[in-house]
């Protein structure tokens, strides 16, 4: 019966992300926590990111394990940790919307209370080469955290206004271990040979700005 209930409750989550136009694919694990496979698009370039979103029958919710891997040849003036703050930027804008099957819609701005979303967000990343396509050869990097554990918990709260815009404001923010990388993003040379990973480079988070 619980498996049963599951699958009912992946398949609605299903329907209601490509019912407002996020193309993503979202597989359960139970219901506690939603794998969220998302597209989106910084400086002309698509990524795929990859998620995991807790759901809470009290507030907040929970995002989590995250990392992402570019699509395709495409050129970008963004630095990886640049490219990472737009990833960050646009999921934080809409997660809201993973947890509407459980804590119900926004409240109204003129009201106390709103809704809470906690990011666990990686301080070091660093790009491990994964494939190289045999005809272009046109590298596809995937971004993830480092063997470091740092992180910062950022707390956001979210509510609607009368015109149906969403605000977002930063509740809180708390540091999780000392980070030990140090390098800029924009000093970080990619590998190129296949299996190969980056040094560690550092994410500007609310906990290290």
């Amino acid at each position: 019966m619980k498996k049963y209930t599951n699958i009912l409750v992946a398949l609605g989550v299903t329907l209601f992300l490509l019912t407002i136009g996020i193309e993503n694919e979202v597989l359960a694990e139970d219901c506690e926590c939603l794998t969220v496979i998302d597209t989106l698009t910084v400086d002309g370039c698509d990524y795929e990111i990859e998620l995991c979103a807790k759901c809470r029958y009290a507030f907040p919710g929970e995002v989590s394990k995250l990392h992402y891997k570019n699509l395709g040849p495409c050129s970008t003036t963004l630095n990886p940790e640049q490219v990472f703050q737009g990833i960050l930027s646009q999921i934080s804008n809409y997660a809201y919307l993973w947890f509407d099957h459980c804590q119900g819609p926004l409240p109204p701005c003129n009201e106390n209370a709103r809704r809470e979303i906690t990011f666990d967000i990686p301080i070091c990343w660093h790009a491990k080469l994964i494939f190289i396509d045999p005809l272009t050869l046109d590298k596809t990097y995937l971004y993830e955290q480092c063997d470091d554990v740092a992180d910062c918990k950022v707390t956001y709260s979210y509510c609607k206004d009368a015109f149906g815009a969403v605000h977002k404001e930063v509740v809180s923010h708390n540091p999780y271990e000392t980070p030990t990388c140090n390098i800029e993003g924009e000093f970080v040379i990619l590998p190129t040979d296949l299996g190969d990973s980056s040094d560690c480079y550092i994410i500007h988070t609310p906990c290290n700005e």
